[in-house]
């Protein structure tokens, strides 16, 4: 029994060594000429977007989430003059949020039928990337924001007033959870700038020097990049969870 054991365990262990050795010799074995190269390329560059694409369209939901609530709390608050203009503002600011997202969005995609070259394409996506996509950062955070306060306008509301009892802790529970939230889609948004940078530069150079190293690492690390992302993903849930606790509690 157990000489079939040891005998099972060292086939696994060649079976993963010579897995490890083909992937680490598979560029080598290619004729890497430059259509060649961006075959390879071309399908990771859609891949690389796919986590841009769900925070947008996650976000979306929140916003238009948003939306429905606020169009709601405006007729609770007809008699009150001040948060009627606040409710406003806030349906305002997640209508624009709302449109910005479809249009970041759309020009994402759209680069893929405008720029028929893959540098022209790359490098315009790098341009979204880098500034439509970190306005887009800041408006996730606000766009929690925003949800957070119209849920507990709708839910804690009395007789059309809503009243935040300890203003500094509110406060100071909100700027955390925006920046918490900014720093967690900015580490992501991150990675995926810094892939379209290895892509770039490799179709620049007609080689794969940073895609072959970036597969290595990630081979090399996979399991802690799994659990590093469950573990982010359960921060924002319960970053987000833990704000509406304390804002419905601090609400009257």
């Amino acid at each position: 029994m157990k000489s079939n054991f040891k005998k099972t365990a060292m086939n696994l262990t060649d079976i993963f060594s010579v897995w490890e050795t083909s992937n680490k010799e598979s560029y080598d074995n290619l004729d890497l000429s430059p259509e060649r190269i961006r075959a390879i390329i071309k399908p990771r560059i859609n891949r690389s977007l796919l986590p841009v694409k769900i925070n947008i369209v996650t976000y979306l939901i929140v916003q238009f989430a948003s939306i429905i609530m606020l169009s709601y709390n405006l007729s609770l608050f007809l008699n009150n003059s001040s948060l009627l203009i606040l409710t406003a503002a806030m349906l305002i600011s997640a209508s624009i949020f709302f449109f910005y997202g479809l249009n970041t969005i759309y020009r994402i995609n759209r680069t893929d039928y405008v720029f028929k070259d893959l540098l022209e394409s790359i490098q315009k996506k790098l341009k979204l990337l880098r500034i439509n996509c970190e306005i887009w950062l800041w408006i996730c955070s606000a766009s929690i924001i925003i949800l957070i306060l119209a849920l507990n306008m709708m839910t804690d509301s009395v007789e059309g007033t809503y009243r935040i009892n300890k203003t500094f802790v509110f406060i100071a529970t909100t700027v955390i959870v925006f920046f918490f939230i900014y720093g967690l889609n900015k580490l992501s948004l991150s990675r995926v700038i810094n892939e379209y940078r290895d892509y770039y530069s490799d179709l620049q150079n007609n080689a794969l020097d940073r895609v072959t190293a970036r597969d290595k690492w990630i081979r090399k690390y996979r399991v802690w990049i799994i659990i590093g992302l469950a573990i982010i993903f359960i921060l924002l849930l319960l970053s987000v969870i833990k704000a509406i606790m304390v804002s419905h509690q601090l609400g009257v």
